[in-house]
């Protein structure tokens, strides 16, 4: 049994739509609007009861103003080059907390378990973070390692039968921190995420990045300081996802939005999901 919910867009008249999710409540997302042209709109959307709201994304349009604001960047993005073996995981994730199940961003994972792998990402910011779906259930570690233009930092993820989630039965966590830096020069920079060790099987899980952006809109990337107009310009081919929590890279013409949260009552998205 779906919910139905109401939509209306700039002003216009309601149009009904509906979700569906057959194991509530769970994390998924559960509206997408049609495709937009490039500007200012209003969505006001009713009849949302036993539905909880957890973030909205935009997907910039060309001149959308970005200064300010959070990109996230979702594991299956071009920008994002992979080297190694990979496998791209779906599937929902099992979560000791409520909800209890629910979908990656972006429905899907990218998940390493030999040495070397790595995934590259090139951006002009001043912060970036890497989100994982990690799992506190799978006795191992993985040592991974991140390298922001020339400085790395190793980090070693361990999972023992003394670890506190372990023993508390924790099962997967979404939207995991693995690694942030936030005391980046505005500018052009590339980050390097590599699997150096593992053990007992266990995984580098990668869900999505997120970062502050030091250029103004999706079209021209700023090279400077500021993305006031100064320095040097770039085109911008990668798209650009931007969220009200904040939170994702852009789309130069009609643009589409979501809504995820979490359904209480018997509510899967009927439309498909978003893509940078």
């Amino acid at each position: 049994m779906g919910t139905d919910i109401y939509v209306s867009i700039d002003g216009a008249a309601a149009y009904q739509t509906w979700y569906n999710d057959p194991s509530p409540p769970s994390v998924i997302q559960w509206y997408q609007s049609p495709k937009l042209s490039d500007g200012q709109h209003t969505i006001v959307i009713t009849h949302i009861a036993g539905t909880s709201v957890d973030m909205m994304m935009i997907t910039a349009g060309a001149n959308t103003p970005l200064s300010g604001q959070t990109l996230i960047v979702d594991d299956d993005d071009p920008s994002i080059v992979y080297s190694g073996s990979w496998m791209r995981k779906t599937g929902r994730y099992k979560s000791s907390d409520t909800p209890h199940t629910g979908e990656p961003y972006g429905n899907a994972t990218h998940q390493a378990t030999s040495n070397g792998a790595s995934a590259t990402f090139t951006f002009f910011g001043t912060s970036v973070s890497v989100y994982s779906v990690f799992d506190d259930s799978h006795l191992g570690s993985t040592t991974v390692t991140f390298l922001l233009d020339s400085t790395a930092s190793t980090q070693l993820y361990d999972v023992t039968s003394d670890s506190p989630l372990y023993k508390e039965g924790y099962l997967q966590r979404a939207n995991t921190l693995l690694w942030s830096s936030d005391t980046i020069s505005a500018g052009e920079h590339t980050l390097k995420i590599e699997l150096t060790s593992t053990s007992n099987g266990a995984a580098l899980v990668l869900d999505y990045l997120v970062y502050t952006p030091s250029f103004n809109t999706s079209t021209t990337k700023l090279q400077g300081s500021s993305g006031n107009g100064q320095g040097s310009s770039q085109s911008d081919t990668s798209g650009a996802t931007v969220t009200t929590t904040p939170l994702p890279g852009g789309s130069s013409s009609p643009v589409p939005s979501s809504i995820a949260g979490s359904s209480q009552n018997n509510s899967q998205l009927h439309t498909s999901p978003v893509r940078p």
